[in-house]
């Protein structure tokens, strides 16, 4: 068929050659078989006696079912939008939670900072300056609240009778 009629479709030069094979095992087993081939080809599906890839065979099924194509495409770029804009999202989310834990140390500093001046200037009578950030300022925190005033009834004054022997009241 192919020799006779080079442009004639694949697919209908396939079920020609297969309903005029010579072998009789390769033929079409029936007229049913072989009608159900034609109105196949005339419909525009998978053909078997044409043996296809899974490309041309949706190939096929989007030129018969464009709508249904139209719709699940249109689906598809929806999701990878949507995909797209929340990987941004998430991004911006990152980035402001990190701006805004850096902000609240910072704020932490300060207020670490702030503390350890008073309570220097309250154990020198308010003439020391306040010491300087880094380990200096852990160090002058941690030298202010052990000598901060111990009450009778604070935590730090009950343990540290305790630690001494004494009992827990006076």
């Amino acid at each position: 068929m192919r020799d006779l009629r080079a442009d004639a479709p694949p697919e209908l030069a396939a079920i020609c050659e297969k309903a005029m094979s010579r072998i009789r095992e390769e033929r079409y087993g029936s007229a049913i078989d072989l009608a159900e081939d034609l109105q196949a080809f005339l419909d525009g599906r998978v053909v078997r006696a044409h043996q296809t890839g899974a490309l041309a065979e949706f190939k096929k099924w989007v030129l018969r079912n464009k709508a249904t194509a139209a719709a699940a495409a249109a689906a598809v770029v929806t999701l990878a939008a949507l995909a797209a804009v929340q990987t941004f999202a998430k991004r911006e989310v990152t980035a402001a939670l990190k701006n805004e834990e850096a902000a609240l140390k910072a704020t932490q500093i300060t207020l670490a900072d702030s503390y350890t001046a008073s309570a220097c200037r309250r154990r020198s009578g308010g003439n020391t300056p306040a010491p300087s950030s880094g380990t200096t300022r852990r160090r002058s925190w941690r030298r202010a609240i052990r000598s901060a005033p111990r009450r009778a009834g604070s935590a730090r004054g009950r343990s540290a009778r305790w630690r001494r022997g004494h009992s827990a009241r006076p």
